[in-house]
C-alpha cells in the first residue's frame, strides 16, 4: 500500500512539474547566454587544459635524487630528463 502511495505521489509530482515548465518561458538572451556559458563549460579543458598540460612537474627528479636511485630507476631518470631537455630545446 505504501509502495502504491508513493509511486502515485511521485506521478502527480512529475506531472505538476512538466505542466509548469511546459507554460515557462525565457527571453531569448538569456537563452543564447546560457548556450555560450555551456559550451565553455564543456571545452574547458580542450581551452584551458592543453595549456597547463606542459606544466606537469610531477614527472620531475630532482637531480640530487638521481645519485640515490637503483641503476634501472636511474636510467629511466636519465632518458626522461633527456626528453624534457628535448622539449625545452623545441620550444625555444
Amino acid at each position: 500500500m505504501v509502495f502504491w502511495l508513493c509511486c502515485s505521489l511521485l506521478l502527480f509530482i512529475l506531472v505538476e512539474l512538466f505542466d509548469w515548465f511546459q507554460a515557462f518561458t525565457l527571453p531569448l538572451p538569456v537563452v543564447i547566454l546560457a548556450g555560450v556559458f555551456l559550451a565553455i563549460v564543456s571545452n574547458y579543458e580542450r581551452l584551458v587544459g592543453s595549456r597547463l598540460k606542459n606544466l606537469d612537474y610531477g614527472m620531475l627528479i630532482p637531480l640530487r635524487e638521481l645519485d640515490s636511485l637503483p641503476e634501472s630507476q636511474s636510467m629511466l631518470a636519465s632518458s626522461v630528463s633527456s626528453v624534457e631537455e628535448n622539449q625545452q630545446g623545441s620550444k625555444k
